[in-house]
């Protein structure tokens, strides 16, 4: 949003700047590990679905569509916000604005039809696997990830019809007054309220439902194979323990990360403590699900590690650097065993001379 507001107290604005400054610093070192997990990370798993052809099934496309949004949404907004935050207004013009209202709308809107799609899908593989093997086709999978696109493009045309331009004036405040007329707009808060059903709650509960009959599902059979006395079967009771667990964390961490945002912009708060922490608690947890994908997969999955691995530009530096260490060192030895044994030979006594010193 390319505004600037501004009050007729100078000093008060100046008082309430500086009082921010030690949650902007804190906030950047926040956004600089969301951006590093986010970016990199959810960049590495798109490359890998390109790059590997074993890897190319349905769980893993809406996987990589979760990471393509996710890595849109982190590696152009998190700059912007952290500029907003120290500067309080956006020079970038009024056209950047559009773009980037509608990558960050659309990129939220594809991540939470990814994550109720995923939680379908895994519900299906785990408690009904031989009907999902059946029904499973990359093509749907696909089709569905391009109406997730578009529908993420069309809930974010609304928002990008409140874009202005107004000049930078020496005493302004943005984010108080921003809220402030977004809230007095009845159809920004119909459009926030739709959203909030639709795009929230309703995902919310599908996610639920699935991932706790999944959880339900897990948590009966590592019953079962718990009580076996075989090590096949304490090891699977161990990794459905493990996922049961990461499900239950999405779940929760799904609600977490974005009620603090509906809050914010749906409430017409007057207590200014409460909504400065809550525009804080926001500003932490807005980006959270963006770095949850990599890391939980980064964690959990030995075959996600090693394919990491081969995309690390880092890992493979190291590699050629400490392959052409060793060929040096190994020429280096052969090199100096060579001179070593040349300086013996020509130390030890010929055959002639110890002919003559036995004579």
């Amino acid at each position: 949003m390319v505004t600037t507001y501004y009050l007729p107290n100078c000093s008060l604005v100046r008082e309430e700047l500086l009082s921010s400054a030690r949650r902007n610093y804190l906030l950047v070192v926040v956004y600089c590990i969301y951006f590093i997990i986010g970016f990199f990370g959810n960049g590495a798993l798109v490359i890998l679905f390109m790059t590997k052809k074993n890897l190319r099934d349905v769980n893993n496309a809406l996987i990589t569509n979760l990471a393509l949004s996710d890595f849109l949404y982190v590696g152009l907004f998190i700059p912007i916000v952290v500029f907003t935050e120290f500067y309080r207004f956006r020079p970038f013009g009024k056209t950047f604005c559009i773009i980037s209202i509608l990558t960050n709308y659309t990129s939220q809107d594809v991540s939470t039809l990814s994550l109720t799609a995923l939680s379908y899908f895994r519900y299906r593989v785990v408690v009904k696997p031989f009907k999902s093997r059946t029904d499973s086709r990359t093509s749907l999978v696909g089709l569905f990830c391009l109406f997730s696109w578009m529908i993420g493009a069309a809930t974010a045309v609304l928002p990008t019809l409140y874009c202005e331009e107004h000049p930078r004036q020496e005493c302004l405040v943005w984010s108080r007054h921003i809220v402030q007329v977004f809230q007095e707009n009845e159809k920004f808060l119909k459009y926030f309220w739709i959203r909030f059903a639709f795009l929230f709650l309703l995902p919310f509960f599908i996610i639920t439902f699935f991932y706790g009959r999944l959880a339900y599902t897990l948590s009966c059979t590592y019953s079962l194979l718990g009580n076996s006395r075989s090590a096949q079967a304490c090891h699977q009771a161990k990794q459905r323990k493990k996922l049961s667990v990461i499900v239950l964390i999405i779940i929760i961490m799904f609600f977490v990360c974005w009620i603090p945002t509906y809050v914010y912009w749906l409430t017409g708060l007057d207590d200014t403590y409460f909504i400065y922490w809550l525009n804080t608690a926001r500003h932490v947890t807005m980006f959270l699900p963006a770095t949850l994908n990599p890391t939980i997969l980064l964690l959990t999955s030995s075959v996600y590690r090693k394919s990491f691995l081969t995309v690390c530009v880092c890992r493979n530096v190291k590699l050629r650097f400490t392959a052409a260490t060793s060929t040096i060192l190994s020429r280096v030895r052969s090199v100096v065993s060579h001179v070593t044994r040349q300086t013996d030979v020509d130390r030890s006594p010929s055959l002639e001379m110890m002919q003559k010193g036995m004579v």
